[in-house]
C-alpha cells in the first residue's frame, strides 16, 4: 500500500510519531533512511512503531548524511537497531554502482531480518536479485525509484511483490519562485499503480527526494501542504510570506505564510475534521507563531500523511 520515504531528521521521525494512529490504521509504511549518527531519535521512533504494531522499513546503506560513509557508525547504529528490535525490516539500496560484496555483507549480518530492495537505479547483476529474492524466506518485496530505472528493468522482477515510489515534489532552488505557481499537480499514483503492475505505491512526501544539512536564514517562508480533489488526484498548494529583499524574524515570516493558508482552509472546512496537523497550524498563528520552520515542516509532513489516510480509507 502506501509508502513514504523519509531521511531520518528530527522531524521527519517526529511526524512519524505525531500521526501514528493514522499511519497505523492506514497500513502505511515509513521507509526511513538514517542519517544521524545518534541513534536517539529513529530508536524512539521505532519504538513508536513497534508500539503500535506498524509497518515500517530501516535502510541498511543509507547514502546521505553523516552515516553514508561512516561504515563504523552505521554498524553501530544498525547493530543496536537489530538487538532492539529483532523484528525490524531493512532496507537495502541498490544502485549503478552497487556490488554485490555489499548486498552480501548485509545479508549475512542481519539474517534474522526481513528486508526488502530499494532502487535508487539498475543494478547489473539481476540474476543475483531474482535469485536472493526467490530462494531468501526473510526477502519482502522491490522498491523502485520512479525515473531511476527502465520499465524494462522493473518487469524483471514482476514475479515479486513490487512498489513504485514517485519524487511528486517539483522543487525550486528559492522559496520565493514557488510564487509562479502555487497550486500544481502532485501525484495520482494512488490510482494507477495497480493498472501499473504493482502492489503498492508511494512519495517522498512534501520534502522530495533531496537532503541538506540545513541552510542559511529563510528570507521567504514556504509553506507546502497537499490536499485531494474529487476527481481522485492529489495537489500541492504553497504558502508563502511576504514578497522581501532581506531576511526577517521567523515568526514574522511564518504569520504572513499561514495567514495564507488560514484563507485556504476557510474554503475547504471539512479538512479540519481529519487533519490534526492542520489544526495546530492554525493555533500556531492564533498563538503569534512562536516555533521554528523545522516544526512546521513537521506538521506538513504529517497533514500528508493524514491526507494519504483519508484517501486509504475515506475515499
Amino acid at each position: 500500500m502506501y509508502h513514504s520515504y523519509l531521511r531520518g531528521k528530527q522531524f521527519e521521525l517526529l511526524a512519524v510519531r505525531y500521526v501514528i494512529d493514522k499511519i497505523t490504521e492506514s497500513n502505511s509504511t515509513p521507509i526511513i533512511e538514517p542519517v544521524r549518527q545518534s541513534s536517539r531519535d529513529i530508536l524512539k521512533c521505532i519504538e513508536v512503531l513497534e508500539e503500535n504494531n506498524s509497518n515500517y522499513i530501516i535502510v541498511s546503506n543509507p547514502k546521505v548524511g553523516e552515516l553514508a560513509n561512516n561504515s563504523l557508525a552505521r554498524e553501530q547504529l544498525l547493530d543496536g537497531i537489530s538487538n532492539t528490535y529483532p523484528n525490524a525490516e531493512f532496507g537495502i539500496i541498490v544502485n549503478d554502482t552497487s556490488t554485490n560484496t555489499e548486498i552480501n555483507t548485509i545479508l549475512d549480518r542481519y539474517p534474522q531480518h526481513s528486508f526488502s530492495i530499494i532502487h535508487f537505479g539498475q543494478f547489473q547483476d539481476i540474476q543475483l536479485l531474482q535469485e536472493i529474492s526467490a530462494t531468501n524466506r526473510q526477502f519482502k518485496k522491490h522498491i523502485f525509484i520512479e525515473h531511476c530505472s527502465s520499465n524494462f528493468y522493473q518487469s524483471q522482477f514482476s514475479d515479486f511483490e513490487r512498489v513504485l515510489i514517485d519524487d511528486c515534489f517539483n522543487r525550486r532552488s528559492t522559496n520565493r519562485e514557488y510564487r509562479a505557481q502555487l497550486e500544481e499537480f502532485f501525484t495520482d499514483l494512488h490510482v494507477n499503480y495497480a493498472s501499473r503492475g504493482f502492489q503498492g505505491y508511494g512519495d517522498f512526501s512534501v520534502v522530495g527526494d533531496y537532503f541538506s544539512e540545513g541552510g542559511g536564514q529563510a528570507i521567504t517562508a514556504a509553506l507546502h501542504i497537499t490536499f485531494d480533489k474529487p476527481t481522485l488526484e492529489i495537489y500541492m498548494r504553497h504558502f508563502l510570506s511576504a514578497e522581501r529583499q532581506v531576511a526577517d524574524e521567523v515568526p514574522i515570516l511564518l504569520e504572513e505564510a499561514i495567514s495564507e493558508l488560514e484563507a485556504f482552509i476557510r474554503t475547504k472546512p471539512e479538512t479540519l475534521v481529519w487533519s490534526k496537523s492542520l489544526n495546530e497550524l492554525l493555533e500556531i498563528y492564533q498563538n503569534g507563531c512562536q516555533t521554528s520552520l523545522a516544526y512546521i515542516k513537521k506538521l506538513s509532513i504529517a497533514h500528508h500523511f493524514e491526507l494519504m489516510h483519508k484517501v486509504l480509507i475515506n475515499g
